[in-house]
């Protein structure tokens, strides 16, 4: 019988595996896998947790930079160079659109909604700054982000997902685990979308319901 003698970490006496004993070292073999994958998809969340802790910073900062500016003067770059429009301003921001409105014509606005433009056109640099940069910002936030939802980028933004989002844009991750993330139920609600009925040739059919 062959015995395995396993490296030691300091202080600890090396450990003896007997080749014989299949059901020992299979387990053994099995437990340390299981260990090191524990501890990869540890230093994976670390790691993700750190990379978009640095890039919430940064965000933050030209955030600040960028609220220096008239927000009217934002407000036509959004509409003008970025291509949204300005229903999508407003629910960004997270405000009215008659309130875009009232800013449009220089009235006056909150420092927490004028930092919220300064945000949008922040965030909206970050996007274009991704290792695969998008042509067009505008169109790709008010598209589904599966063809199983309905839930689009600009849902998750409104909904202070930013970082799902900048995932997103760039590739980090898929566009079910990003749905995953934001709404765990998202399938079961894609299932409601749709229902069995009767066609015209008398065999079923699944159709999409209509919205109320």
């Amino acid at each position: 019988m062959t015995d395995v003698v396993e490296r030691s970490t300091a202080g600890e006496a090396p450990q003896v595996h007997r080749l014989g004993d299949q059901r020992q070292t299979g387990g053994s073999v099995l437990n340390a896998w299981s260990a090191l994958r524990d501890r990869v998809g540890i230093l994976d969340q670390e790691v993700t947790d750190g990379y978009r802790g640095v890039r919430r910073r940064q965000l933050d900062e030209r955030t600040t930079v960028i609220a220096q500016r008239e927000p009217r003067e934002l407000l036509d770059e959004l509409a003008t160079a970025w291509g949204l429009s300005w229903a999508v301003i407003a629910r960004m921001v997270g405000v009215s659109s008659a309130a875009v409105r009232k800013w449009r014509r220089g009235e006056s606005i909150t420092g927490d909604n004028r930092r919220g433009i300064a945000r949008v056109v922040a965030f909206l640099e970050a996007v274009t700054q991704c290792v695969n940069p998008l042509n067009d910002v505008a169109s790709w936030l008010e598209m589904p982000i599966s063809d199983d939802t309905d839930y689009t980028g600009l849902d998750l933004y409104a909904a202070g997902q930013l970082d799902l989002v900048l995932d997103l844009a760039a590739q980090a991750i898929g566009a079910h685990e990003a749905l995953d993330a934001f709404d765990p139920a998202w399938r079961d609600k894609a299932d409601r979308r749709f229902t069995v009925v009767d066609a015209s040739d008398g065999l079923p059919a699944i159709v999409e319901v209509d919205s109320p």
